[in-house]
């Protein structure tokens, strides 16, 4: 058909829509336009043990999660649970009423990037004592491996050996480190370069030392050799006390030994009475 013919045939239509020589039927077309859903939130979860990791989704009202892998193969409907996945895992809801949500991304076992902090440098990690740390860099929650406490704050009892270790993750809502790890190096009791004081002295006996004096036994002779005291001198931090109020005013030896190395040292002392 020409253009000619194609102009006649519209005037046509429109002078006998308007004339009522003769009306066409009418035809509708309806087009909906379907939003497209926010990527669902992603719920981590860690077994008490740290063995299993679940993922679950939160979010959606109506569709299908599906869970996939870094290489869009298909993982899991609903819920994630595994042990063995590594890196990258994505999200999406799927439905067929509405268009695919956006993806949602979990990185499983990433190098953490934070920082752990001695809060108490000031104190030697002699065995007995208490040091702190803190976790830095966390968004979510620091899991330890023995007990998994929901801290960045960690107190740590010192014992006695050579180097004390902990481990930690980092659980958050894009993801869960690989373990990192502590190591603290415990220091060794010795009796080099300690001093005693005061002396002379009403009431306690202190020992202070450069290292440690955790397990240092301690032993007070008469001049003449009477054993009036034997144990084990009480701690506060890096100072050994000896309560030596009870004991008559007069010159006393006081020896003191490792049992663990056989270091041993004699050293004298003189106990004043109260003024």
């Amino acid at each position: 058909m020409n253009k000619g013919k194609q102009l006649l045939v519209l005037l046509g239509l429109w002078f006998s829509t308007f004339t009522g020589v003769c009306q066409t039927d009418t035809s509708s077309l309806t087009i909906q336009i379907w939003k497209k859903l926010p990527a669902p939130r992603i719920i981590p979860d860690i077994s008490p043990k740290g063995e299993l990791l679940k993922l679950t989704a939160s979010g959606y009202t109506s569709g299908e999660i599906q869970w996939f892998d870094a290489n869009s193969k298909f993982l899991s409907k609903g819920e994630l649970i595994t042990k063995n996945i590594l890196g990258r895992v994505g999200i999406l809801c799927q439905s067929k009423e509405t268009c695919p949500s956006d993806t949602a991304f979990f990185e499983i076992d990433y190098t953490f990037q934070g920082k752990v902090i001695r809060t108490d440098e000031s104190k030697k990690v002699c065995a007995g004592t208490d040091i702190s740390y803190l976790v830095e860099g966390c968004a979510g929650e620091i899991y330890w491996e023995d007990g998994f406490m929901p801290s960045n704050k960690r107190m740590i009892r010192v014992t006695q050996v050579d180097t004390i270790k902990y481990r930690f993750r980092c659980l958050q809502s894009d993801g869960i480190s690989k373990y990192t790890s502590i190591e603290i190096p415990v220091l060794k009791p010795t009796l080099d370069d300690w001093i005693l004081y005061p002396n002379p002295t009403f009431h306690w006996l202190k020992l202070k030392s450069s290292g440690c004096l955790t397990g240092v036994k301690c032993q007070i002779y008469s001049i003449i050799g009477q054993k009036l005291y034997e144990g084990w001198a009480e701690s506060n931090d890096d100072i050994l006390q000896i309560n030596v109020s009870n004991l008559p005013s007069e010159e006393y030896i006081i020896e003191l030994n490792l049992p663990e190395t056989g270091e041993r040292v004699i050293k004298r002392f003189i106990k004043l009475s109260k003024p």
